[in-house]
Formats: C-alpha cells, structure tokens, sequence
C-alpha cells in the first residue's frame, strides 16, 4: 500500500482529520513564507471580514457575533 492509497482509505474514514491537517499545513507553509507578524495581520483580517459578514446576515445585530453557530441553525430551521 503506497502512500495515496492509505491518504484515501483514511480521507474515507475521517474526512474531517484529514482536512484539518491540510489546513494546518497550508497554514505552517504560509508562515514560514510570509513571517509571522504578516500571517497575523492576515488572520486578524479574515477574522474581522468574518464578523463584518456575520454582522450584515443579521441586519447588522451586534449581540449576532456573541450568539454561537446553534442560535443561528436554530432561525434557520423556524
């Protein structure tokens, strides 16, 4: 069994592992690349495009970027 083969059998039974390491190591290859006061400016924008996002879903409802991922399933379900 080479290398692909077990990646596959493995992706197949934990999908999400498998995902969360290649984040991890495209995250690792970024701050190397960049440096690290970079790859933290970078995080710190993504994070604050996020609220900004959460924010206009929510008719711009500040108490929205306090409420957790189950309040808004919650809404959607109803």
């Amino acid at each position: 069994m080479n290398f692909f083969d077990w990646l596959k059998n493995h992706f197949q039974d934990s999908p999400r592992q498998v995902t969360g390491a290649i984040i991890g190591f495209v995250c690792a290859l970024i701050f190397i690349v960049i440096g690290f006061w970079n790859f933290i400016l970078i995080i710190f924008i993504t994070l604050l495009g996020l609220a900004v996002g959460r924010l206009a879903e929510n008719n711009w409802d500040i108490s929205s970027l306090f409420r957790g991922a189950s309040a808004r399933r919650d809404r959607d379900d109803g």
